[in-house]
């Protein structure tokens, strides 16, 4: 009966810190032509300035989300675009050459050269 008592009590407590997320922190991450600008946590409501050589943009986080307040592109769709989470998505400015995404996103969706060509589209 202990035994049960002390693996019930060691799964209590590795379910609890995994449900807090033991610590580690969500961000998002800017980056123009693949070169990572800014980095913000999510946990943190703020907004920034988001400037490149091709144009200003303006973040805002809330609530665990990111999205796009404020670009002087002309077409402006990256405002329309849904917010970024630690869930996922992106928030793509062509005219800016600029990305906005959760870090695992972005850790994980990096080509490389040594992937080669996926496809080719004219």
């Amino acid at each position: 009966m202990i035994l049960i008592a002390a693996i019930l009590v060691a799964a209590g407590l590795i379910f609890v810190c995994a449900a807090m997320g033991h610590g580690s922190a969500a961000y998002v991450v800017a980056k123009v032509d693949g070169v990572e600008i800014g980095r913000w946590l999510l946990d943190e409501d703020t907004e920034a300035d988001v400037d490149t050589d091709f144009g200003h943009n303006r973040i805002e986080i809330k609530a665990g989300q990111v999205r796009m307040i404020e670009a002087d592109c002309p077409d402006g769709y990256c405002r329309n675009q849904s917010p970024v989470s630690d869930k996922g998505g992106s928030i793509v400015c062509l005219p800016h050459h600029l990305i906005i995404e959760d870090e695992s996103s972005a850790d994980s969706g990096t080509l490389t050269n040594d992937e080669g060509v996926d496809t080719i589209a004219k």
